[in-house]
């Protein structure tokens, strides 16, 4: 086996030291391998693999979920949300019924951040490698 799973994760760790991580990044990641070839995935199993990457680096603490909103000015936010990756994916889940797993709102519109300064444990639990196959 690759080390896409630790290259996906390290790779996380190292943009969110200076960017944010938008949804389009973490689809892309469980969606394709690392020659860029589509695995062919539904949007369920994507979103299945979503949940179980977001509960593995959110829950280490490392990471913050957000979300990108335009206000009246017509400027971008991002609102960090204090709430439980359930209710991100709910929420997620409504963005894509109403725009498509596609659509720049979905892709862009959630995000995770880093919070803390620490590089990513090793190695990795078996059931994240899963999810890059």
């Amino acid at each position: 086996m690759s080390n896409r799973a630790r290259d996906v994760i390290d790779y996380f760790y190292e943009e969110g030291e200076i960017d944010y991580i938008f949804l389009a990044q973490i689809i892309a990641a469980v969606s394709y391998d690392e020659d860029d070839t589509d695995l062919s995935k539904s949007v369920d199993t994507k979103l299945s693999d979503v949940r179980i990457l977001l509960d593995y680096i959110v829950g280490t603490g490392d990471f913050k979920l957000g979300k990108s909103i335009t206000n009246v000015d017509g400027f971008v936010e991002y609102i960090e949300l204090d709430c439980s990756i359930d209710n991100f994916l709910d929420e997620l889940k409504i963005s894509i019924n109403k725009y498509g797993i596609d659509s720049i709102e979905v892709n862009y519109g959630f995000w995770i951040r880093k919070v803390k300064g620490r590089i990513a444990g090793s190695p990795l639990p078996q059931f994240i490698n899963t999810i890059f196959s």
